[in-house]
């Protein structure tokens, strides 16, 4: 979860207007707020808000909040993300790959890799997916190397600047055709599956 043009975790600047090269990991920590598995179903929520400050102290977001669910017989990845800050973001997700991502829609994408592939769809917010190709900050110790291969990333932004976000990812495995609703009541999402 980024926004304005990548802005995101330990940020070096107080109040950044773009991404800058993060601060030590240390100062970008999060927190587990909830885990269950019943074998069929694997779920934990994470809280993220402490890792977006900008110079070791100022907040930059008010929340950052993340649940994955994984449905085992499904093969389904639903992922919940909530944001919300003082100030209007123009919210963005990313997505990290080894190999290119296909856009297929506004808010879709295909992603094939050594056999295997992979639906995402984005739910909530209007927005729209580009993709880039290497980093906009080089990780330390040379790119591409043999242990850092070329990296492919798409980004969804969405359409409008606002002080809360909220979206639904879901991931199908093998871009299954596995029916999912998402429906939205304000920030609250509720996901069926098959």
């Amino acid at each position: 979860l980024t926004f304005n043009g990548g802005i995101g975790q330990a940020e070096p600047e107080s109040n950044p207007t773009k991404p800058g090269n993060p601060l030590s990991s240390r100062s970008a920590y999060g927190r587990l707020v909830n885990f269950y598995e019943d074998g069929t179903r694997a779920v934990v929520t994470g809280d993220a808000t402490a890792a977006y400050r900008g110079n070791y102290t100022n907040p930059l977001l008010t929340s950052a909040i993340r649940t994955v669910v994984y449905d085992k017989s499904e093969k389904v990845i639903v992922i919940y993300d909530y944001a919300s800050s003082a100030t209007a973001r123009k919210w963005e997700l990313n997505f990290n790959a080894l190999a290119d991502f296909s856009i297929t829609s506004s808010s879709s994408e295909m992603l094939s890799y050594n056999g295997a592939s992979a639906s995402i769809q984005v739910h909530g917010p209007s927005g729209q997916f580009t993709k880039t190709k290497d980093f906009p900050i080089l990780p330390s110790g040379g790119y591409p190397t043999a242990d850092q291969p070329t990296q492919y990333q798409s980004r969804f932004s969405v359409v409008s600047p606002s002080t809360a976000f909220a979206s639904v990812t879901v991931i199908r495995e093998d871009a299954r055709s596995v029916p999912v609703s998402v429906s939205f009541n304000g920030n609250i999402a509720t996901v069926s599956i098959n």
